[in-house]
Protein backbone atom coordinates (compact mmCIF):
# COMPACT_ATOMS: atom_id res chain seq x y z
CA UNK A 1 0.00 0.00 0.00
CA UNK A 2 2.90 2.20 1.09
CA UNK A 3 4.10 1.71 -2.63
CA UNK A 4 0.76 3.23 -4.25
CA UNK A 5 1.26 6.36 -3.15
CA UNK A 6 4.95 6.46 -2.74
CA UNK A 7 4.27 6.46 -7.06
CA UNK A 8 1.28 8.52 -6.75
CA UNK A 9 3.54 11.29 -4.87
CA UNK A 10 6.50 10.76 -7.00
CA UNK A 11 3.96 11.20 -10.39
CA UNK A 12 3.18 14.29 -8.68
CA UNK A 13 6.14 15.57 -8.95
CA UNK A 14 7.29 14.91 -11.55
CA UNK A 15 4.17 16.69 -13.28
CA UNK A 16 4.95 19.61 -11.47
CA UNK A 17 8.72 19.83 -12.76
CA UNK A 18 7.12 19.05 -16.53
CA UNK A 19 4.42 22.05 -16.03
CA UNK A 20 7.36 24.23 -14.61
CA UNK A 21 9.62 23.17 -17.91
CA UNK A 22 6.49 23.98 -19.87
CA UNK A 23 5.91 27.24 -18.63
CA UNK A 24 9.76 28.26 -18.73
CA UNK A 25 9.66 26.94 -21.95
CA UNK A 26 6.67 29.10 -23.08
CA UNK A 27 7.75 32.17 -21.71
CA UNK A 28 11.67 31.79 -23.25
CA UNK A 29 9.22 31.59 -26.52
CA UNK A 30 7.36 34.60 -25.61
CA UNK A 31 9.98 36.78 -24.75
CA UNK A 32 11.91 35.89 -28.54
CA UNK A 33 8.26 36.42 -30.52
CA UNK A 34 8.49 39.87 -28.42
CA UNK A 35 11.95 40.97 -29.47
CA UNK A 36 11.57 39.62 -33.27
CA UNK A 37 8.71 41.40 -33.47
CA UNK A 38 9.56 44.46 -32.03
CA UNK A 39 13.11 44.39 -34.53
CA UNK A 40 10.88 44.33 -37.32
CA UNK A 41 8.43 47.20 -35.90
CA UNK A 42 11.87 49.00 -35.30
CA UNK A 43 13.07 48.00 -39.09
CA UNK A 44 9.87 49.85 -40.75
CA UNK A 45 10.41 53.19 -39.06
CA UNK A 46 14.12 53.28 -40.68
CA UNK A 47 16.89 51.67 -38.38
CA UNK A 48 16.91 48.59 -41.14
CA UNK A 49 18.11 45.91 -38.45
CA UNK A 50 16.76 42.56 -41.16
CA UNK A 51 18.08 43.32 -44.56
CA UNK A 52 16.05 44.31 -47.67
CA UNK A 53 13.65 46.91 -47.63
CA UNK A 54 9.84 45.63 -46.30
CA UNK A 55 7.65 47.82 -44.59
CA UNK A 56 5.91 46.03 -41.97
CA UNK A 57 4.29 48.47 -40.55
CA UNK A 58 2.38 49.34 -43.59
CA UNK A 59 1.55 45.36 -44.56
CA UNK A 60 0.30 45.45 -41.01
CA UNK A 61 -2.04 48.66 -41.48
CA UNK A 62 -2.87 47.09 -44.88
CA UNK A 63 -4.15 44.13 -43.49
CA UNK A 64 -5.91 45.50 -40.20
CA UNK A 65 -7.62 47.74 -42.46
CA UNK A 66 -8.71 44.73 -44.53
CA UNK A 67 -9.52 41.95 -41.70
CA UNK A 68 -11.62 44.78 -39.05
CA UNK A 69 -14.44 44.91 -42.02
CA UNK A 70 -14.97 41.41 -41.62
CA UNK A 71 -14.41 41.00 -38.01
CA UNK A 72 -17.45 43.40 -37.48
CA UNK A 73 -19.59 41.80 -39.95
CA UNK A 74 -18.72 38.19 -38.31
CA UNK A 75 -19.51 39.38 -34.56
CA UNK A 76 -22.80 41.49 -35.80
CA UNK A 77 -23.47 38.09 -36.84
CA UNK A 78 -23.06 36.32 -34.34
CA UNK A 79 -25.10 38.93 -32.13
CA UNK A 80 -27.82 38.71 -33.88
CA UNK A 81 -27.59 35.21 -33.92
CA UNK A 82 -26.94 35.70 -29.73
CA UNK A 83 -30.60 37.90 -29.70
CA UNK A 84 -32.30 35.69 -31.81
CA UNK A 85 -31.78 32.53 -29.86
CA UNK A 86 -32.39 34.39 -26.64
CA UNK A 87 -35.46 35.63 -27.92
CA UNK A 88 -36.86 32.22 -28.87
CA UNK A 89 -35.93 30.46 -25.91
CA UNK A 90 -38.12 33.43 -24.18
CA UNK A 91 -41.00 32.70 -26.16
CA UNK A 92 -40.58 28.70 -25.09
CA UNK A 93 -40.44 29.75 -21.35
CA UNK A 94 -43.61 31.93 -21.97
CA UNK A 95 -45.58 28.90 -23.25
CA UNK A 96 -44.75 26.71 -20.18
Amino acid sequence: MDQVFKGITNINIHSKIEITMGATVKLIVGLVLLVIGLLLFADSLGLHVFPGNVNWWGNFLTVLTGVVPILLILLGLFVIWLEMDEMKAGKELKKS
